[in-house]
């Protein structure tokens, strides 16, 4: 094995690079280049000394699209294929694959044998117990059906891409020339044309046959089927209203006052000015003019004090001797100069709060809450509680029905008609307000039986609150009679040949290759910016005006960010943003700024080396297309795609 030999010519691993990155990588460019045993067709795509044959790109495909398929759980048609640019993400994928391979190639990036060995040991698929082992790793890879030499070359190859994205960690540094390559890209100033195409503005003139909406009703009965629902009664054990139970004597209230009394006596409260001063001849100027009137704000700005309004302040906030003298001042009356803590202080006095008398009433109040709150803690009250979840128990074991227990017990009920699994969380709460239990009632209410009720559910969020499920009746799911729901299924039929026409008219504009940007330019409404990728990237930090505007018609700028970075001068692309909206974007024209700034040079560089690959990686792809020969057979594509496409349509 070729694992083997490597491992015997490996020692003291400290090194391993995290299993992640390959992973990241899988992502990225996918498994198909992991077996090589293919045979060697037509050239479709070139880049540099890298060919990728017709046999590769088709399998490629093939697997995109069953990845569709099965996200979709069925069937798809080659028009809604087309309209999924499954041809453009995988020659994208396999361009970049194969500029990446060019890259690390020209820029002399190696994977030692150590290294590889290190990465291959790491990954958990091969370990036992947390450690490598071999016989797990030559299963893993016999079971795949994956040959051990082409497995080693794709982790390498990963390793690699990795460390060209990632030059800090693998201690290369970015050439000048990429780096060039990079901040030209990222000054390009792009002129950006939006279209919004909304599904229900397309006209559809035709009055559809009663066979037309049978046929698609049938063929979309999975659309008109209604959930399962069921109608409910939840009983609130609120154990807090056991507190108008608890009975608090007079004695009680009068021992806990009499205790307690000087907690209710009020003290005066004032609201002083204190200055701090770090030189004690500041501190005396400052008291002199205070006491001749001079105004707050002048004393600031003449010595520059620490000052601050300490409000509220009671005599015993202060040392004995202050607080006395300083609760003798009167309104605006200035203290002498303290030096408290090495600094020197000066209070005037601004406001006086005179003590405030509470009434016996409130008193009372307020000691009856506060006995009752030490009653709820106690072991009593728990046995309280047990009590009355051991009646709601024994009632509703005993066949009761939760009506009589609710009202046995002084308890509410509420009740909720036609709870579903999907909306059946919201419904909840919008009787309980608990979003931590929520979905644990749902769970319950569609684990019962007709006419039966749960245990009791304990609050998740709310101390001494519990809930009872009760299921009064269950709907079964079912599919609605064509009759009852025909003009639903006459309005889905309209819109579906709405939305086939809207993305007829996108695909056509976008089909138009170099005349597309002027069709864009002709549909009503089409809106313009200008901006650069820099503002892009910067409005996370530094917002800009023109990319808000964007943001307002695509609210996302990670979306934008793609949008502009997919494009070049001249071409164009479409974005579903809802059921009822496409956007079509295009770039008119690209500025190029022939001298960028040094500093934003530096941002862009260090963006890199600190690891922030997935902020710039599509404009550094770019950067590396613009420095090699790239190219692509588009009849043969176009001819190999559509034989396949149709193949699949017969299959």
């Amino acid at each position: 094995m070729i694992l083997k030999s490597f491992r015997n010519a490996s020692q003291n691993i400290f090194f391993k690079i995290l299993f992640s990155a390959i992973v990241l990588s899988f992502c990225l460019w996918g498994v198909g280049d992991i077996i090589k045993n293919y045979a060697a067709s037509k050239t479709v795509i070139s880049v540099e000394k890298t060919k990728i044959t017709v046999d590769q790109f088709l399998r490629e495909y093939a697997q995109e699209k069953q990845q569709i398929r099965n996200s979709r759980a069925g069937h798809i048609s080659k028009d809604e294929l087309s309209g999924l640019n499954v041809k453009e993400t995988v020659l994208e994928r396999l361009v970049n694959s194969a500029v990446l391979e060019q890259m690390y190639n020209k820029m002399n990036i190696k994977i030692s044998k150590k290294n590889l060995l290190d990465t291959v040991s790491s990954i958990p698929a091969f370990q036992s117990n947390g450690v490598f082992n071999e016989k797990i790793y030559e299963m893993t890879l016999k079971k795949a059906g994956i040959n051990e030499a082409g497995f080693l070359a794709h982790v390498g190859d990963n390793l690699a891409r990795t460390q060209l994205f990632h030059p800090i960690i693998a201690g290369y540094k970015i050439p000048e020339f990429i780096g060039d390559r990079i901040v030209n890209e990222y000054e390009a100033k792009n002129i950006f044309l939006l279209a919004r195409i909304k599904v229900n503005s397309m006209k559809y003139t035709s009055v559809p046959t009663k066979d037309e909406l049978m046929q698609f009703y049938q063929n979309n009965l999975a659309r008109y089927k209604k959930p399962e629902t069921r109608d409910i009664s939840i009983m609130v054990i609120d154990y807090k209203k056991l507190v108008d139970d608890v009975v608090i004597s007079e004695e009680e209230i009068n021992a806990y006052y009499t205790k307690n009394k000087i907690a209710y006596e009020t003290v005066e409260k004032r609201d002083f000015e204190r200055f701090v001063f770090d030189a004690k001849v500041d501190a005396d100027k400052a008291w002199v003019m205070m006491n001749k009137g001079t105004s707050s704000r002048k004393v600031i700005k003449a010595f520059l004090p620490e000052m601050e309004v300490i409000k509220g302040m009671e005599i015993s906030n202060f040392s004995k001797d202050i607080g006395i003298e300083l609760f003798k001042l009167k309104h605006k009356g200035v203290s002498e100069v303290y030096l408290i803590g090495g600094k020197y202080h000066i209070y005037k006095l601004v406001r006086t709060e005179k003590p405030k008398k509470k009434s016996e009433k409130q008193i009372k109040t307020e000691i009856l809450k506060i006995l009752q709150n030490e009653k709820i803690n106690s072991p009593e009250f728990y046995m309280k509680i047990k009590e009355t979840k051991n009646r709601v128990d024994d009632g509703l074991g005993s066949g009761t029905p939760i009506g009589e227990v609710a009202k046995d017990n002084k308890l509410q009920i509420f009740k909720l008609d036609s709870i579903s699994k999907t909306t059946g969380d919201a419904q909840v709460m919008r009787i309980i307000q608990d979003k931590d239990t929520a979905p644990e009632i749902v769970e319950t209410i569609f684990s019962l039986e007709k006419q039966q009720a749960s245990q009791i559910i304990d609050s998740k969020t709310f101390d001494n609150v519990s809930y009872v499920v009760f299921v009064e009746n269950i709907i079964p799911e079912a599919i609605s009679p064509f009759e009852k729901i025909a003009d639903q299924v006459k309005k889905d039929y309209i819109f579906e040949k709405k939305n086939k026409s809207a993305l007829e008219m996108v695909n056509k504009i976008i089909a138009l290759k170099s005349k597309s940007v002027a069709e864009v330019k002709k549909i009503k409404g089409v809106k313009k910016f200008k901006f650069s990728k820099e503002d892009l990237i910067m409005h996370k930090q530094y917002k800009s005006k023109e990319v808000e505007n964007v943001l307002k018609e695509i609210p996302n700028l990670d979306t934008v960010f793609n949008v502009v970075s997919s494009l070049k001068s001249g071409q164009t692309n479409y974005y579903k943003v809802s059921e009822n909206e496409y956007i079509i974007v295009a770039i008119e024209n690209l500025e190029k700024n022939p001298n960028p700034k040094r500093e934003f040079k530096e941002i862009v560089l260090k963006s890199l080396t600190q690891g922030a690959a997935e902020d710039v990686f599509s404009v550094a792809l770019e950067a590396f297309k613009g420095t090699l020969k790239v190219e692509i057979d588009t009849p043969l594509l176009t001819e190999i795609t559509n034989n396949d496409d149709n193949l699949g349509e017969e299959n």
